[in-house]
């Protein structure tokens, strides 16, 4: 009865009722060998790892075998043409091909990319001038926190990671790392 109810809802697996010889290795073990074989060859910091990685890969049954149907699934329930479904298709077909799973997952990444952005619409010069010296940022050190950004064309959490220095920003962290920003 048990066995015709998970055949009715589609959630029959013979790894549950086969004993084979040698142990199937689940999806959370080949995680963890992956992440051992990874770190030797790539620097990698735990919360890269964590949140760029793992994040991907909880969503796998962890107990039980890894199989392509399990990385398929995964995919698919990630949002289409999203960054998302890119890094997770890239980041679960390396542990398919580590682990010897045999199974495409690119086809599923979308069209997700650069082309597929939206160009940045830039306030005009004047509206620039209009926030940074008038009434509707009444703060000053908000409005030359705004100056900065729009003169450097630095991410709102640069402002606060760097210095002025002359007529350049030195930013000492961050996204891209330590950069020199010019201003036009």
């Amino acid at each position: 009865m048990v066995i015709g109810n998970q055949l009715a809802l589609g959630e029959f697996d013979w790894d549950d009722y086969v004993t084979a010889a040698a142990p199937v290795e689940t999806a959370e073990q080949w995680v963890k060998k992956f992440e051992a074989s990874y770190r030797k060859t790539h620097s990698l910091t735990n919360a890269t790892w964590a949140n760029d990685w793992l994040k991907y890969f909880r969503r796998l049954p962890q107990g039980k075998a890894l199989k392509a149907e399990h990385l398929i699934d995964v995919c698919l329930n990630t949002p289409e043409n999203s960054a998302s479904r890119s890094r997770c298709v890239l980041r679960l077909q390396s542990l398919a091909d580590f682990a010897g799973v045999e199974v495409d997952l690119l086809k599923y990444k979308g069209t997700y990319g650069c082309g597929k952005q939206k160009p940045r619409e830039l306030p005009s010069d004047e509206v620039i001038q209009e926030w940074c010296s008038g009434e509707l940022i009444p703060n000053p050190a908000w409005r030359n926190v705004l100056g900065l950004m729009a003169i450097y064309g630095l991410r709102p959490h640069e402002v606060f990671l760097g210095e002025l220095r002359g007529n350049q920003y030195f930013v000492r962290e961050g996204k891209t790392g330590a950069i020199l920003c010019y201003s036009a």
